[in-house]
């Protein structure tokens, strides 16, 4: 009967243990998950630094240059990750972005700092009172306290930067993810033709080498013979990007797992876009640009790929269609973003072919750019080598700067009563290192 009474008190002190402890894990597990929910969402939105107000005719955006740690010197990041090398669980995060008002402007610029005190995590605010341009008056002092309790019993609370590119790709184009032309250069490029081309088509650049004039198409006809047989005459042109001063396109490497965008403008500053500052106009005053008589469907143009040495289109990777705006409330600014399925060396080319009378206007380009993405793709470095990433500016070496990073890997443990639950979360800081468009 002892025997049973003492088999049966252990078994009752056993179930208890296991459900104390259960039910430890439970409340640490679910603390962890909850406060890692409220730091992504707060933190997510470090670098916030633009917003949009309508004008008379248009909505106009601007941003704030005060959200930058260091704008006047290039550091265009909006965080400081602190490391302590005495309490090396708990780092300190500080950041900064736009608080936007109800009307959806900039109120003012939060700074923020998250950090953990005797096992307390801390999220403190306060407002920066020197953007020029938010109404400071306008903002909700609330949304900003000096000093919040956000979790007690804090074990670890530490963050690990991304590094750009994907994860088989460790040597990222630095310093800037602008890959054509020279982030830090005179931003010129050039328009080559492949010589195989019939038609008389020509790339008129302007003084600088950062805008180019199109024109000279040589358009497909089609005629008729007297038993009305119909015969259509091919023509297409092909240009390819180059650098400055050089016969033949410019090769790239683009890598698999990578993507890169490619920008550029078709300005117009007319209602019928004419431009009698163009090379292509020989004599008097254009009135209007005949290229603003394209045809979608019929008339084609198209930017992409192409093989090195002035080559032809690479299938794998499809081309863009783009179209001339028709006046100068038409599109102007085109964004294209590309993968390649394996890694390769390509040029990039534009195609034209033209049916009607667009063929006799002029096709106007600036502003080209070619670039790496690194907003969506990134990796975490967890190798030995890399233990306590955490990147500076200016960058030592070849590692890449404090705007690169566009991600932090967050763990966050809570203990209760010895047991310790540890929730790992990914969260993206797009704006993080983000630069007005145009670059600067």
């Amino acid at each position: 009967m002892g025997f049973i009474i003492v088999v049966a008190g252990r078994a009752f002190a056993d179930a208890t243990g296991m459900r104390l402890r259960s039910q430890n894990m439970l409340n640490s597990a679910e603390e962890a998950g909850r406060v890692s929910a409220l730091l992504k969402e707060d933190i997510s939105q470090m670098g916030a630094k633009s917003w949009g107000r309508s004008s008379a005719s248009a909505m106009v955006f601007d941003m704030v240059e005060e959200v930058y740690n260091d704008f006047a010197n290039k550091d265009y990041s909006s965080y400081t990750l602190t490391k302590n090398n005495q309490e090396p669980n708990f780092d300190k995060l500080a950041f900064k972005k736009v608080y936007y008002d109800a009307s959806g402007a900039c109120g003012d610029i939060m700074n923020v700092e998250w950090s953990v005190e005797n096992n307390v995590l801390y999220r403190k605010c306060s407002w920066s009172n020197n953007a020029t341009k938010c109404q400071n008056s306008l903002r909700d002092n609330n949304a900003c306290l000096s000093k919040v309790e956000i979790a007690r019993n804090v074990s670890d609370f530490k963050f690990l930067p991304s590094k750009p590119g994907a994860p088989q790709n460790q040597n990222p184009v630095l310093p800037s993810d602008q890959m054509f032309p020279p982030a830090n250069g005179s931003k010129a490029f050039a328009l080559v033709k492949n010589t195989t081309n019939p038609g008389e088509a020509i790339a008129y650049p302007n003084a600088t080498g950062t805008s180019h004039s199109l024109c000279r198409f040589q358009p497909n006809t089609t005629t008729t013979t007297s038993t009305g047989v119909s015969t259509t005459t091919y023509y297409h042109t092909n240009f390819y990007i180059a650098a400055p001063g050089e016969p033949g396109c410019k090769p790239f490497e683009f890598l698999k797992g990578e993507e890169y965008s490619i920008d550029f403008v078709l300005p117009c500053g007319t209602a019928a876009c004419a431009n009698s500052a163009s090379p292509c106009v020989t004599s008097g005053e254009e009135n209007f640009n005949p290229m603003t008589l394209f045809q979608p469907g019929n008339d084609h143009l198209s930017i992409g790929l192409r093989e090195a040495s002035n080559g032809p289109p690479i299938s794998e990777v499809p081309d863009f269609l783009f179209y001339p705006p028709y006046d100068m409330n038409g599109q102007k600014a085109w964004h294209f973003e590309f993968s390649v399925p394996t890694t390769r060396t390509a040029c990039i080319g534009i195609t034209a072919a033209f049916y009607s009378q667009a063929a006799s206007g002029h096709l106007d380009i600036q502003n080209f750019t070619l670039s790496r993405k690194t907003d969506n793709v990134y990796n975490f470095d967890r190798s030995s080598a890399s233990a306590g990433y955490n990147p500076t500016f200016p960058p030592t070496g070849n590692e890449p700067d404090k705007a690169s990073v566009k991600a932090f890997e967050l763990t966050l443990g809570i203990n209760k009563k010895g047991e310790i639950n540890r929730a790992i979360t990914v969260i993206p800081i797009s704006n993080n290192g983000t630069l007005p468009p145009g670059g600067i």
